[in-house]
């Protein structure tokens, strides 16, 4: 895991930006959920523009990236998509 003492899941962990603070990781990897179902909410982008979120090595760095959702909620599973999500991860930390 990214974090000692999270827990192994399959449809992840629920935290919260203070524990994202806490964590202060190099690298955020982001999937736009509501993006990729189309369900109205707020974009990805606006709920990790706090203060906190921020204040991260991440993101004082640039290395907040955001994935492409299709790859990841609607084809997901598939060999392709996860090349195509490799690929995207690749490419993205290539850039920086």
């Amino acid at each position: 895991p990214a974090v000692d003492g999270i827990t192994d899941s399959r449809h992840g962990e629920a935290v919260s930006f203070e524990y994202v603070a806490q964590a202060d990781p190099g690298t955020l990897l982001v999937i736009d959920r509501g993006a990729a179902i189309a369900d109205g909410t707020q974009a990805a982008s606006a709920t990790l523009d706090t203060p906190l979120v921020r204040g991260t090595k991440a993101a004082q760095a640039g290395r907040v990236i955001y994935l492409s959702p299709a790859e990841l909620y609607i084809a997901t599973g598939g060999v392709t998509s996860l090349t195509r999500t490799l690929d995207e991860i690749a490419a993205a930390l290539g850039a920086m």
